[in-house]
């Protein structure tokens, strides 16, 4: 009782530290928890991957009891979209996806596009739909980074900025950032800007009929 005034600083003291403590654990839980959930998210079904960087034929990869999923993908395109008074906005951080049907088949929150990827369409996530600022049936360019035999990193490699063009492609379908509308191989909580296009349709520009790269 004589000493109550200091007991009661110090037990207010130990209780504040406690509540900061716990607050910053469970803080970090809740964002380990997060990150695992967004990962889950847009990775799908997804069990295993091959990435050899480089094309292969994609009917040589068979794993007993399970269908592979096939995909060229290139996390470094570019997207152009002309608007109705001239100008032009571009994208120049878009993952360029090349897919088949079945690969809506991976998605665990049961995201679809109304209209699958074709000859002439392709379907894009809400961010990108956003950063060129386009809505379903407008045109949009799609420009793949081209292949080189030397990395442009090397003494001997290119620099110059160089791209295989796809035709003009029409939006057929813009879905949500969820599922595999977040689709990415980064460990980000932001949102990737994903454009899917039919796998036969950049397989036959870039002369790599039925090849892959994952």
């Amino acid at each position: 009782r004589f000493w109550w005034r200091i007991s009661l600083a110090l037990a207010l003291g130990v209780a504040t530290a406690t509540a900061v403590i716990t607050g910053a654990l469970l803080v970090g839980d809740s964002m380990r928890g997060s990150l695992a959930e967004l990962t889950i998210e847009r990775l799908g079904r997804t069990e295993s991957m091959v990435a050899p960087q480089g094309f292969f034929d994609a009917t040589t990869v068979v794993r007993e009891g399970i269908d592979p999923v096939p995909l060229i993908f290139f996390p470094t395109g570019v997207a152009e979209h002309k608007r109705s008074e001239g100008a032009v906005s571009r994208a120049g951080s878009v993952q360029v996806i090349g897919i088949d049907d079945d690969f809506w088949e991976l998605d665990s929150l049961g995201v679809r596009p109304e209209e699958l990827p074709g000859e002439d369409g392709v379907v894009i996530n809400a961010s990108a739909a956003a950063e060129l600022g386009v809505k379903r049936g407008d045109l949009i360019t799609i420009r793949l980074p081209a292949e080189q035999a030397v990395p442009a990193d090397s003494p001997l490699g290119r620099r110059d900025s160089q791209s295989e063009g796809l035709p003009r492609m029409k939006v057929l379908s813009v879905i949500e950032d969820r599922g595999l509308g977040r689709f990415s191989l980064s460990p980000s909580q932001a949102a990737p800007q994903n454009i899917y296009v039919s796998r036969n349709v950049i397989a036959d520009v870039l002369d790599r009929q039925g090849q892959a790269n994952m």
